[in-house]
């Protein structure tokens, strides 16, 4: 993966972009193999997709990348945080606080590394 690129679209993202930016990042995640990178750039449409206010997508992104990291990867719990951040931008506040407390009776292993 073209990281300079990714960075770039990143950073495009969250400097109004935000179109655009998704429309290569989709791009990107057509042609990447390579499980990580996926992830990375789900991350960043998730961003993307929140920023635009299309909530959905958001969760749809972040919950493609839980998929590909599956639940014994320790990063699967950021993965996790992400979505509870999603459900504070829709003003869900009660399905946030869920997944946070999901996150602390699930992860407590890996949080206290």
């Amino acid at each position: 993966m073209d990281w300079k690129r990714f960075n770039e679209l990143d950073t495009n993202i969250h400097s109004g972009q935000i179109q655009e930016s998704l429309n290569e990042l989709a791009a990107m995640m057509e042609s990447e193999a390579e499980p990580f990178n996926r992830v990375a750039i789900l991350v960043a449409m998730s961003t993307g997709f929140s920023k635009l206010k299309r909530f959905r997508d958001s969760k749809s992104a972040l919950q493609k990348a839980a998929g590909i990291l599956g639940r014994k990867s320790k990063s699967y719990p950021r993965i996790m945080l992400a979505l509870a951040v999603v459900e504070i931008d829709e003003e869900n506040w009660k399905g946030a606080l869920k997944r946070l407390d999901d996150i602390e009776v699930r992860y407590e292993s890996i949080l206290r590394r």
